[in-house]
């Protein structure tokens, strides 16, 4: 071993300085693994920002409330936003009761309790499509670099290397490298990458990059056509986002026009509130107004939401 090691660095002085490193190295990468067989084939480099990477420990929920929260990324035990959603609607009633009729508050509690969760929703939403806005360009650098002969490891650790350290895909792939230095099994290690994301291709990516570590084969093709799909998708969610615009501006000027018109009448006419509140015929009709609004935005905003 130390012919050989004399051997190399005569050889190396005839290189370029950069290339001498780079050949020092590999020899001490190769005499690590000679000399513990227990390091894997693939060597993974150490960075200041993967060390500052947290591994993901906690247990991924299966579906339901946990798995929304999971995704949107709240700390909050279930039966408490539970709690919290039932108390914003018990607000609501209270402060709607004393102006619409009794008959339409069953709707408006139900209308205030699911508020929280759409807020929920639309936060999964929104961290999946940061995620998704570099997605696409990753799986298409680690092509290119498993075509140049990368192994798996190094090409995803390169793909992700211009990216801002803010990103939420560099996060979750330094997470995932710094996991498999740990000496955390693949399976777990690939299981836990990006599964607070709301994305269902990445399902596809982790199976597919699971497969590949296990037996090999070719997976530059298949990162293709995961980027393909996720890039596809990206573009209906963006094309059906412009073409509903004027459905969601609607919504809002209902929304927020109507408020301004009944307090103009309110100011021009004589004990508006009074009649309202007290007048049966006035109630009934002020109560249906209200219902009817609230319901063709509620409406609008739903078939406005468009995700394929």
């Amino acid at each position: 071993m130390a012919v050989a090691k004399l051997n190399t660095t005569k050889l190396a002085n005839f290189f370029r300085p950069e290339r001498r490193v780079a050949l020092e190295r590999m020899v001490a990468l190769k005499d690590t693994q000679n000399s513990n067989p227990a390091v894997k084939p693939v060597v993974l480099v150490k960075d200041k920002a993967n060390e500052s990477a947290e591994p993901l420990r906690e247990e991924i929920p299966d579906r339901g409330l946990k798995l929304s929260l999971y995704q949107a990324k709240l700390s909050i035990n279930p039966l408490a936003f539970r709690s919290l959603a039932a108390l914003i609607a018990a607000v609501v009633v209270f402060f709607t009761s004393k102006i619409l009729s009794f008959y339409v508050i069953p709707l408006i509690a139900y209308g205030a309790y699911t508020l929280p969760f759409s807020y929920l929703r639309n936060r999964a939403q929104k961290r999946a499509a940061q995620f998704n806005e570099d997605y696409p360009t990753v799986l298409m650098a680690m092509a290119s670099s498993l075509k140049v002969g990368m192994n798996p490891y190094m090409a995803l650790e390169r793909a992700v290397k211009l990216l801002q350290k803010t990103s939420p895909i560099r996060v979750e792939v330094e997470r995932l490298l710094l996991e498999l230095r740990k000496g955390t099994s693949r399976e777990e290690a690939v299981r836990y990458f990006a599964a607070d994301i709301a994305l269902p291709d990445l399902d596809l990516f982790r199976a597919a990059f699971l497969l590949v570590l296990e037996n090999g084969g070719r997976f530059a093709p298949t990162l293709q056509r995961l980027a393909q799909v996720s890039r596809d998708r990206e573009t209906l969610t963006s094309s059906a986002l412009v073409s509903t615009t004027t459905m969601r501006m609607t919504a809002n000027i209902l929304l927020l026009v109507t408020p301004f018109v009944v307090g103009m009448i309110a100011v021009r006419t004589k004990d508006f509130w009074e009649i309202i509140l007290h007048h049966p015929v006035a109630n009934g009709m002020a109560t249906a107004g209200v219902l009817i609004i609230i319901v063709g935005y509620a409406a609008l905003r739903r078939m406005s939401d468009f995700r394929p």
